[in-house]
C-alpha cells in the first residue's frame, strides 16, 4: 500500500548493492517503488533517504550517487543553501 515496512520484518532492508542502486534509480526514474510483495506502486519521489546505521550506507551512496549520474539525476545536498 506504499507505507515503509518495519525494519523488523525480514526483508525490509536491502543488503544487496544492485538491488538498493535498482531501486533507488527505478524511483526517480519513473516515479514508482517495488513493495516487499514485488508490485509496482506508483510515487512521486523527490527525494532519496539513506539510513546512515545501515550495513554499506557509505558504500551505498556512492553507487547510488553514481548511477545518478550517468542517468542524468541531478544530484544535491539536502543541508545548506543550493540555489
Amino acid at each position: 500500500d506504499g507505507r515503509l515496512v518495519p525494519r523488523s520484518q525480514l526483508g525490509s532492508v536491502y543488503e544487496d548493492a544492485n538491488e538498493v542502486v535498482n531501486q533507488a534509480t527505478n524511483m526517480v526514474l519513473h516515479q514508482k517503488v517495488i513493495a516487499i510483495t514485488g508490485e509496482e506502486i506508483a510515487t512521486r519521489v523527490q527525494t532519496i533517504c539513506l539510513h546512515g546505521e545501515t550495513p554499506n550506507a557509505v558504500a551505498f551512496a556512492r553507487l547510488i550517487v553514481a548511477d545518478f549520474k550517468r542517468n542524468g539525476i541531478l544530484v544535491k545536498s539536502g543541508f545548506g543553501d543550493d540555489k
